[in-house]
C-alpha cells in the first residue's frame, strides 16, 4: 500500500507481530484442521455427486475448522472437570478421555448440520450425512494416542 512516497509493507508487519499474542502450535493446528476439513468435505460432496462452488468449499471449511476446534476445547474442558473430581488415574489409556469425544462429536455434528443447511443450502438428509461424515472423521482421535513415551 502507498502512503505518500513511504511503502507501507502490511503483509511484513503482521506475521511478526501476531506471533507474540497467539502461539505457534494453534496457527499450525488451524493451517492442518482447515486443509482436513476441506478435504473431507469435498470428498463427501464428491460422493454425494453434489455441486459446489470453491468459494462455498472454502467458507464452509473455514467456519468447521473454527467451530470444530471449539467443540475440541468444550471436549478438553469437560475432560478437564471429570478429571479433578475423580481420583488419579496413571494407566496410558484413560477411560475418561471418552468424555472428550462424547462432548466433541455431537457439537461436530450439529455445527456441521448447521453450516451444510445454510452455507452449502443441502437437503436434509445430505446434511446430515455430511454432519455425520464429519463428526466421525473430524472428532479429536488422538488424544488415545499413548502419550507416555513423551513424559
Amino acid at each position: 500500500m502507498r502512503k505518500g512516497r513511504h511503502t507501507v509493507l502490511y503483509d511484513v508487519y503482521f506475521p511478526i507481530w501476531v506471533q507474540f499474542l497467539v502461539p505457534r502450535v494453534l496457527i499450525s493446528v488451524l493451517i492442518v484442521n482447515f486443509i482436513v476439513n476441506g478435504a473431507v468435505v469435498k470428498a463427501t460432496l464428491h460422493v454425494m455427486s453434489v455441486r459446489h462452488t470453491f468459494r462455498d468449499l472454502y467458507r464452509y471449511a473455514g467456519w468447521a475448522t473454527v467451530l470444530g476446534l471449539a467443540a475440541d476445547f468444550a471436549g478438553l474442558f469437560v475432560y478437564d472437570l471429570l478429571l479433578r473430581s475423580q481420583y488419579t488415574i496413571t494407566t496410558a489409556l484413560n477411560p475418561l478421555l471418552l468424555s472428550i469425544i462424547a462432548v466433541a462429536a455431537p457439537l461436530i455434528f450439529a455445527a456441521n448440520f448447521m453450516l451444510a443447511r445454510k452455507l452449502l443450502r443441502l437437503p436434509g438428509k445430505q446434511s446430515l450425512l455430511l454432519a455425520a461424515v464429519m463428526a466421525i472423521v473430524t472428532s479429536p482421535w488422538l488424544v488415545f494416542l499413548d502419550r507416555s513415551h513423551l513424559v
